[in-house]
């Protein structure tokens, strides 16, 4: 991982293959992860209702992913998330 700041003073994360969390001090969860053309964001739910979504950079296009207790398991469900 890379850290930096932007132009706005932003912090700025490059190379980011493992999973970030940002946790509010309610304990609300949220975890995001770098692939290849892709982003994965998490909200985290108690065990086994985690709601997956895959952001698409090429497209700019959110969809939820199935998921199971163990993690993705592919297929598209909904299309567009909603945020």
């Amino acid at each position: 991982m890379e850290i930096g700041v932007g132009q706005d003073g932003e912090l700025v994360l490059k190379k980011v293959y493992n999973s970030i969390v940002l946790e509010t001090s309610e304990g609300n969860r949220f975890a995001i992860c770098m692939r290849d053309d892709t982003v994965e964001m998490k909200v985290c739910q108690p065990i086994g209702k985690d709601r997956w979504y895959i952001a698409n950079m090429q497209t700019g296009e959110i969809v939820e992913e199935k998921c199971s207790i163990t993690g993705i398991t592919g297929g598209l469900t909904n299309g567009n998330a909603n945020f």
